[in-house]
């Protein structure tokens, strides 16, 4: 049995479970002002907008919601066509973050990044020469400022860290939590444009990096919003059932963790639906556990069975 670690650069996993809604922070900075009630038809309207299935229409759907605030830079967003951004931030930790400063913007098109990042040299030319960068920026920063620590432990002995946050056009819609976690060592251009699911940039590297470093990358990217960035890793490694330290393979952590896009990705490519982990459970025990009727049918039609 194959053993491969996940990236452990910035854990885009932990990230990505962590989507729901955040506690209700004052207009402060970015010059926002809070809606003074909560309008529901716009958020019907919202969750039906989003694919099927999504992580934001699902977290819509269960109630969950953004603080409500709307800021100008959100306005400023849909002017330009941009329905969310990724920021990467560095700084220096002095007991809390200094010196920040933005490394890094990937833009979307879609809310949901599914193969909606926005990579046109011109397009992008326009984003930048808007403002919309800097003012992303100025947000990107002020929230690096007011954030947490991925791990309690982890800023003990570090002295430079990094950020990702994530900004979206509407108030409504639940962010995830903005995450401090220590700068990695040495620059791995790799790893970074794999946790801020830059595909553009991932596909341009794949001929840089080891076999050993794009399964580790599929890992990382198991989890992501956008099913693109899975499959454009998953095209270049061999291993299709991968498994970690745990004997889980690939198929069984897109099961428990609800990933139904990179499930699908995973049986178009031929991964063994049948497989066992060394605890008796397999991909389709995991779903129904879970009560996870989406990934349940898909694992049954494609030939699993209990």
């Amino acid at each position: 049995m194959r053993r491969t670690k996940a990236l452990l650069l910035f854990p885009a996993v932990f990230f990505r479970s962590c989507l729901g809604a955040v506690p209700t922070e004052a207009p402060a900075s970015g010059g926002g002002h809070a809606t003074e009630a909560k309008p529901e038809d716009r958020i019907r309207e919202l969750a039906r907008a989003l694919p099927p299935g999504s992580r934001l229409r699902g977290a819509l759907e269960r109630g969950e919601r953004g603080d409500g605030v709307r800021y100008p830079w959100m306005d400023a967003m849909r002017s330009e066509g941009v329905r969310r951004a990724l920021v990467r931030t560095e700084f220096v930790w002095r007991g809390k973050p200094t010196a920040v400063r933005v490394s890094r913007i990937v833009y979307s098109s879609e809310y949901e990044p599914a193969c909606a990042q926005i990579s046109d040299p011109q397009r992008l030319s326009r984003v930048r020469t808007s403002g919309l960068e800097g003012r992303l920026g100025d947000a990107a920063i002020a929230r690096t400022l007011s954030a947490h620590w991925l791990l309690i432990h982890g800023r003990h002995g570090t002295k430079h860290g990094i950020g990702i946050i994530e900004l979206l056009a509407d108030e409504w819609l639940p962010r995830r939590p903005d995450i401090l976690a220590p700068a990695p060592k040495a620059p791995d251009r790799f790893r970074e444009a794999v946790d801020m699911e830059d595909v553009a940039a991932v596909t341009a590297l794949f001929g840089s990096v080891t076999r050993e470093e794009r399964d580790s990358a599929l890992w990382a990217a198991l989890l992501s919003d956008d099913p693109c960035l899975f499959a454009a890793i998953l095209k270049r490694s061999a291993n299709v059932n991968l498994r970690n330290q745990d004997g889980e393979s690939l198929l069984m952590a897109a099961a428990r963790h609800g990933a139904l896009a990179n499930a699908k990705a995973l049986l178009a490519a031929g991964a063994d639906v049948g497989a066992t982990a060394p605890n008796g459970e397999t991909a389709l025990s995991i779903a129904v556990r879970l009560h996870d009727d989406r990934i349940t049918e898909l694992l049954r039609q494609s030939g699993a069975h209990q």
